[in-house]
């Protein structure tokens, strides 16, 4: 769970979050993302498995996931003043404009595409509302 106390106030006053507490929320999310990538590929290289030409939607979903995961972590790390909500939506500006034409070329960037979208939805759904 997330504090609401103790975050200077630049980032409190915009979220209400404890900004080490999001950062490890984001942290564990993006280690989560990549273990159900490690599952989903057995650990080989994905790489390797896109050379062989055969399609790994659940894997590049848990790709995609981590990737949007880890744009929010680099942003809340390289300028610790931004806030939880601002790294959200900065990601999700960057995945839309770097990734949405991908997801209509072929049903792995689709499933790349949903993965950090959804990732992005559901951390943006954990920065608690200010009241």
């Amino acid at each position: 769970p997330l504090r609401r106390t103790g975050a200077p106030a630049s980032v409190a006053e915009h979220t209400g979050v404890e900004p080490g507490e999001f950062l490890e929320l984001v942290r564990a999310r993006e280690q989560a993302a990549l273990a159900a990538l490690a599952d989903a590929t057995g650990n080989a290289s994905l790489c390797a498995l896109s050379r062989a030409g055969t399609p790994h939607p659940a894997a590049k979903f848990h790709e995609g996931a981590a990737s949007a995961l880890a744009d929010v972590r680099r942003a809340l790390t390289r300028a610790p003043e931004t806030g939880p909500a601002e790294a959200v939506a900065a990601a999700r500006n960057t995945w839309e404009e770097r990734n949405a034409g991908l997801a209509t070329r072929q049903r792995d960037w689709a499933a790349y595409y949903a993965g950090g979208v959804e990732a992005l939805g559901l951390l943006d759904e954990a920065i608690p509302a200010v009241g």
